[in-house]
């Protein structure tokens, strides 16, 4: 029974560090992060070079500690990261300024006469509020 409840932990450790995610995603977020094509793809070479010299070093540590010790320093380290991101969101969250009201100000159109004043509020796409937002920024106006 206990080592299914640890390859349980373990699991559910590997689901929520979502790695899988970021070794698949690595080119786009680098790219969505401000990164140019090129550096992009060469932190993802860099990111490959390291988890696989990490993985050799995982490899040769089985052979001298054992696994026990490996699953016990990796599942600690898996755990304190998370712990450790979890605060990190939370001190950053608790700074967040809410800028709801200025984006719809921003995304509701103009009513310049009264016949607008009959029809629904339609739907506005973020392009059409990113695009407000530059132009409010640029101190163009609307």
């Amino acid at each position: 029974m206990i080592p299914f409840v640890l390859a349980c932990i373990i699991l559910a450790c590997n689901q929520a560090t979502g790695v899988n995610s970021i070794i698949g995603f690595n080119t786009n977020i680098l790219l969505q992060s401000g990164l140019s094509d090129v550096q992009a793809h060469w932190g993802y070479v860099l990111f490959t070079i390291v988890n696989f010299l990490m993985t050799i070093g995982g490899v040769l540590l089985v052979d001298r500690k054992g696994r026990k010790f490996l699953l016990s320093v990796g599942s600690a380290g898996i755990i304190v990261s998370l712990i450790c991101t979890g605060m990190l969101f939370r001190r950053t969250e608790s700074l967040r300024v809410d800028s709801r009201d200025g984006v719809q100000a921003m995304a509701t159109p103009v009513r310049r006469s009264r016949c607008f004043t009959t029809r629904k509020p339609r739907m506005i796409s973020w392009r059409r509020v990113e695009m407000l937002a530059r132009q409010s920024a640029a101190g163009q106006h609307l």
